[in-house]
């Protein structure tokens, strides 16, 4: 019920691509075989209108909890390379581990390397829901993780972005 295209139609031509993104689709088509139609063709979950703000925060929640098809293994950039999901980093051959929340902070500036990570992504990436974190939390954080990559030798750097956030940039020398 789109106005340029078959929704089916674009969810099936998604799921075909390499990074397949997650597809939840909020549709008012809420039969059973509409549904089976939706999910078949692709779709990670569906949810038919109306439907409740914190049911639809709930779904969101579960897909992102799925396994991750569009995060590589391993996220590199410049000499520093990231195992997904093992704190494990490798920088310029060096290896080490890094806090749960460190390699979440970094694997969400490798994903998104030479662009600016907006504060408040870092933190829906690093803590959960229930979390109460100060202020200066991810600050202090941030600060521990570029201080271990450059005592191993990396050539990245994590900027500050006053008032927005952070971007991983290649370091100049």
């Amino acid at each position: 019920m789109l106005p340029d295209g078959d929704a089916l139609d674009i969810v099936m031509a998604l799921s075909q691509l390499p990074e397949r993104p997650a597809v939840i689709m909020l549709t008012a088509k809420d039969a059973k075989e509409d549904m089976i139609d939706g999910l078949n063709s692709g779709a990670d979950d569906y949810l038919g209108k109306p439907f409740e703000p914190q049911e639809f925060i709930a779904r969101v929640r579960a897909v992102l909890r799925r396994p991750r098809l569009l995060v590589p293994s391993i996220l590199s950039f410049g000499n520093v390379e990231l195992r997904v999901g093992t704190n494990e980093v490798t920088v310029a051959d060096n290896k080490a581990l890094l806090r749960r929340r460190e390699a979440l902070i970094l694997e969400a500036l490798l994903m998104r390397r030479d662009r600016v990570v907006a504060r408040e992504v870092l933190v829906q990436a690093v803590y959960s829901f229930d979390d109460e974190i100060e202020s200066n939390t991810l600050e202090a954080q941030v600060s521990r993780l570029r201080k271990k990559l450059a005592e191993l030798g990396g050539n990245v750097e994590i900027r500050s972005m006053r008032g927005i956030g952070y971007i991983l940039r290649t370091a100049h020398t």
